[in-house]
């Protein structure tokens, strides 16, 4: 590959472990559980480490990660075990992709109807920015989404072109901004 455009994951996800601390304070001991994509993709590995990062500066119970290997399905299913295992100790769900985050939703909205949690007790943060996300946000299901848009992608990727192609040569990485809903 001679360029990689797109949002830095690793700073993104600093960003957003950095918005649910300032959000929700140090005070109490949050219980914060994570679903991720694919343990070996490097975008997954990257977003995991911001957050880590972040996080590690807290008193915030992070759990390690379930892995969904990018299924909303599996991503559903993971968050049934954490309900399961932690039920209302859960205080926040990190989700690294909008649709893993919407099969785990779809399990918190079940288990709400079912009785199992207090509706609005967990807190929700995602990235991807897809429209499902954005309406949960917009319906207080979600905390947060992050867009990251395929049109700025784009456009960096035809910006890199162009240099590549007129001078021979390009920056790796081409960063895009990232819009927080």
């Amino acid at each position: 590959a001679t360029a990689c455009i797109g949002p830095d994951q690793e700073k993104a996800f600093t960003d957003i472990a950095n918005y649910i601390i300032e959000a929700n304070g140090t005070e109490e001991d949050y219980t914060v559980v994570q679903i991720s994509g694919v343990p070996f993709l490097q975008d997954y590995i990257d977003r995991e480490a911001g957050f880590d990062q972040a996080m590690a500066e807290t008193n915030y119970d992070v759990k390690e990660p379930a892995y969904a290997n990018s299924s909303r399905t599996d991503a559903k299913a993971a968050m049934e075990n954490f309900i399961q295992t932690y039920g209302n100790d859960i205080d926040i769900l990190m989700g690294f992709d909008d649709d893993l985050t919407m099969g785990a939703v779809q399990a918190i909205d079940e288990a709400v109807q079912a009785g199992t949690l207090e509706e609005g007790k967990i807190k929700v943060y995602s990235l991807t920015g897809q429209n499902d996300a954005i309406q949960a946000v917009a319906d207080g299901k979600m905390e947060l989404t992050v867009i990251n848009r395929a049109g700025d992608i784009a456009r960096g990727l035809m910006e890199a072109m162009k240099e590549y192609f007129t001078t021979g040569e390009t920056e790796y990485y081409h960063r895009t901004e990232l819009t927080y809903v």
